[in-house]
């Protein structure tokens, strides 16, 4: 999960801000599988 995550931010970059990529490492690090932005 984490790994597909993380392809798909990749694969759509410039989509997501800054704020938005922080708050993803976060939720991933926190273990959460969905992100509420």
């Amino acid at each position: 999960m984490k790994e597909k995550l993380r392809l798909y931010l990749i694969a759509d970059f410039k989509y997501y801000d800054e704020n938005f990529l922080k708050k993803v490492e976060e939720a991933i690090k926190g273990g959460v599988t969905a992100v509420q932005v």
